[in-house]
């Protein structure tokens, strides 16, 4: 769902990992969030001004390269933190991001275990979408994900999930 408690887990976490006082106790100041996701949040952006924060949207348009580019001008801004629907995936990637020294959040895609993740269950939400399906007496269950062409180069992390829920049902 896109209710307000949905839209406020992501900056809750963002306040853990990097609160907005930098931990000194001193009063917010207006300090930047960015966020970087490969669609828009609307909602999360009037979540963030509701909230006090003044919210940098970079959208990387599912592409790699473009996303390092974005955390490279959130980095130069001096964010204090960011929430990233990451596209890139890997080791080197995480490193080159942990040298940013920059805490992030990643949003639906996992990074690494270091990383803070806001996500669903998409793992237990598509076996129970199979289950329902094979309930209802369906025989021929398909999995589709339109990004799945792109694996191996981009963060597929939810729609691999997805697929062990889907096979794990099956």
């Amino acid at each position: 769902g896109t209710g307000r408690g949905h839209r406020a887990r992501p900056l809750a976490a963002l306040d853990q990992v990097a609160p907005a006082d930098g931990g000194r106790g001193a009063a917010r100041r207006g300090l930047y969030r960015g966020v970087i996701l490969a669609e828009s949040a609307p909602a999360l952006a009037d979540e963030a001004a509701g909230a006090g924060y003044d919210l940098l949207a970079l959208p990387s348009r599912g592409e790699p390269e473009r996303e390092r580019e974005c955390l490279i001008r959130l980095a130069a801004r001096r964010v204090d933190g960011v929430l990233l629907r990451p596209v890139n995936f890997g080791e080197e990637f995480c490193d080159w991001l942990r040298r940013l020294q920059i805490p992030v959040v990643a949003l639906v895609n996992r990074l690494a275990d270091d990383f803070a993740l806001v996500g669903y269950d998409d793992r237990g939400g598509a076996a129970q979408a199979v289950r329902h399906l094979a309930a209802q007496g369906l025989e021929r269950i398909h999995y589709y994900a339109t990004w799945w062409r792109q694996r191996g180069t981009i963060n597929l992390f939810a729609l691999e999930e997805r697929l062990a829920g889907y096979r794990e049902a099956l």
